[in-house]
């Protein structure tokens, strides 16, 4: 496998890892039932979080670290902002909202709806990132 495509991987799936474990776990599909425990409750949930976290993290570095290397410091400090505030700050103050306001307990549903908001996320960070480009340009 190419190196490029490792590398865009990581910078488009990762720093939504978070959110994918968190749709999964709420889905209450049974096989993703405790993934993700938005509130751990005892050491085990508070270790998978972090690891899950840790991975998103990661994925919002390699973003800065990689346009700070192609465009200078400025746009990979505005980048990685860019790529936290999308993937991480909107997701955590409304995803679970809209999911149980919109889907209710219906398993599918809210697995669906989960998986196209995060769709709709990376849509708006491929936006970003053009909107970016011109300006740097």
């Amino acid at each position: 496998m190419d190196i490029n495509i490792i590398e865009t991987i990581i910078m488009i799936i990762f720093p939504f890892v978070n959110e994918f474990a968190s749709i999964l776990d709420e889905s209450h599909i049974k096989c993703f039932d405790g993934l993700y425990a938005s509130i751990p409750t005892n050491n085990k949930q508070k270790l998978i979080k972090l690891l899950i976290d840790s991975l998103s993290f990661c994925g919002i570095i390699v973003n800065t670290s990689v346009s700070t290397n192609e465009y200078g410091k400025i746009a990979g400090i505005l980048k990685g902002l860019g790529v936290f505030i999308i993937s991480f700050i909107i997701p955590n103050l409304c995803f679970h909202y809209l999911i149980d306001h919109i889907c209710s307990s219906d398993s599918k549903k809210r697995l669906i709806f989960g998986l196209l908001l995060i769709g709709i996320l990376i849509s708006f960070e491929f936006a970003y990132i053009e909107v970016l480009k011109i300006y740097i340009n």
